[in-house]
């Protein structure tokens, strides 16, 4: 089980927003470690200069938690940067797809039935 830290929430974003399929390339451009705050760790990102937006975690929760929160987080700063278009999309449906955990594992999944879409957000071995 991975255990959260400024590198692996570091390169999980980097996933996650490789994931998305956003036309323009977002880029990681701080990541705020500050444990014990309500919000710990901030990962600042973005199409920089265009925009920044900034997505929170917890690391103390269980490492597939964090990267769905993580990845809802960015999901849904992408989807308004974009004017609503669906990041990622579902395949064969016009909405975006859902984060969430299935067996221990942060998925993408079809919000209207899993069965139709779900996939890992970060590759195996991601840390």
């Amino acid at each position: 089980m991975t255990t959260a830290s400024p590198e692996s929430v570091r390169l999980a974003a980097e996933a996650i927003l490789d994931g998305l399929g956003l036309p323009a390339p977002w880029k990681i451009l701080d990541i705020d470690w500050t444990p014990g705050s309500p919000s710990p760790v901030k990962v600042t990102a973005g199409p920089y200069p265009r925009e920044v937006v900034s997505a929170y975690c917890d690391p103390d929760r269980p490492w597939p938690e964090t990267v769905a929160r993580l990845a809802s987080d960015l999901q849904d700063h992408a989807c308004e940067v974009h004017w609503g278009r669906p990041f990622p999309p579902c395949p064969g449906h016009t909405h975006p797809l859902s984060t969430g955990v299935a067996d221990g594992v942060a998925v993408w999944e079809c919000p209207v039935s899993p069965r139709h879409h779900r996939s890992p957000i970060i590759p195996a071995g991601t840390p």
